[in-house]
């Protein structure tokens, strides 16, 4: 019997509880600074990633988003298999930044979202941990990345399905 093991075929697509986002339907994701800079995908930075950053909406497609309950992933509303991500090679730790890149079906690029009051988005590998916009900086261009959580305004994203 200690020479038995079991396959399991069920690790490619995992499931996650509901985040409280409506499935399919576009949305902007909007930082709750004074700014209400949305989050868009700006530069590649390698490796097939585009760096996170925030911006003044423009409603293109660097900016629209939707959710795929299937597989708990926020995907780009026009490139579909573009999902956000913590950077390669970052393993979820503090100062990681957020990226858009291909789906791998990892476990960086799957996240808990806390509506209500505080607004937060964390990896679902670790609690301990939210989107961050740099330095609370609310310019144009300001990139975000996953840091320890503090519930300040530069850590508070809400859903705009005005988009």
């Amino acid at each position: 019997m200690n020479q038995r093991f079991d396959a399991d075929y069920n690790i490619k697509k995992p499931m996650y509880k509901s985040t409280g986002l409506t499935a399919d339907k576009p949305f902007l994701i909007q930082s709750k600074m004074s700014g209400k800079r949305v989050l868009y995908y700006s530069k590649n930075i390698g490796n097939g990633q585009y760096e996170m950053a925030i911006r003044k909406p423009l409603y293109d497609e660097r900016e629209i988003y939707y959710y795929d309950a299937k597989t708990g992933h926020i995907r780009n509303f026009k490139h579909k298999n573009w999902v956000i991500s913590v950077q390669k090679g970052n393993n979820n730790q503090r100062g990681a930044r957020l990226v858009l890149r291909t789906e791998e079906w990892s476990q960086d690029q799957a996240f808990r979202y806390l509506h209500g009051q505080h607004h937060n988005w964390s990896p679902l590998s670790n609690f301990n941990l939210a989107w961050d916009v740099s330095g609370g900086n609310d310019n144009d261009g300001a990139f975000v990345h996953l840091w320890s959580f503090h519930n300040g305004l530069n850590q508070m994203f809400e859903v705009n399905y005005e988009t």
